[in-house]
């Protein structure tokens, strides 16, 4: 039980990312190219990944 509660919290927290990431691509495009370079994360806006 306790292993698919973590699952479900690891599943939320890299849809929470990815959301925010998404917003900082569409909001902070010079933040999210600095932020790519310096962690090797990927920002893509918003309107490319279908969010609102």
């Amino acid at each position: 039980m306790r292993g698919e509660y973590a699952q479900a919290q690891d599943a939320a927290g890299a849809q929470e990312t990815a959301r925010l990431r998404a917003q900082i691509a569409a909001q902070l495009p010079e933040l999210a190219a600095v932020t790519a370079a310096h962690h090797g994360a990927s920002y893509i806006a918003a309107e490319a990944v279908g969010s609102e």
